[in-house]
């Protein structure tokens, strides 16, 4: 090949090198690190539950102090629409119930904030592996990490 033509195919590669977009920013906080009310970058059991509470007063519409299946299926769609990458067709929606049939939870289908504030602890419990009152972006990624391999945060020592 000619030097002339190894030189325009490098000068090419380069312009195209920099005509790339740069890089997207950071997403933004998981809802559950967004409960870091104190912005002391962990969220205590207390921060979880408040955030729990003022979730179940947003997907509330009807301010009957439970939430219908309509109510629940509206409230996800929302946050699923305000997270990155929704509408693109990346992530797809998921389909039917996947309510956990607690027993006195949900009467009728409906669910009292009682039991939406009692899940919040629940799935707070699970994040929180060390048990120390405490979740932090480390144990988040270790959690989603072992949730997406198939298996539930493990409690510290239970190796």
């Amino acid at each position: 090949m000619e030097p002339f033509t190894l030189i325009l195919a490098a000068l090419l590669a380069q312009t195209s090198a920099d005509a790339l977009p740069p890089a997207p920013p950071p997403p933004p906080p998981r809802a559950t690190m967004q409960a870091n009310i104190d912005g002391d970058g962990l969220v205590t059991r207390d921060e979880a539950l408040a955030q729990a509470d003022a979730q179940f007063a947003a997907m509330d519409a009807d301010h009957d102090g439970k939430l219908s299946a309509e109510e629940r299926r509206a409230g996800m769609a929302a946050m699923r629409a305000s997270r990155p990458g929704s509408g693109d067709g990346l992530r797809p929606p998921r389909e039917g119930n996947r309510s956990r049939g607690d027993a006195g939870a949900m009467a009728g289908g409906d669910m009292t904030q009682a039991a939406f504030r009692d899940r919040a602890g629940q799935r707070f419990d699970r994040l929180d592996t060390d048990r120390d009152g405490k979740v932090d972006r480390a144990g988040m990624a270790a959690a989603r990490a072992a949730m997406r391999g198939g298996g539930r945060p493990r409690p510290a020592g239970d190796e």
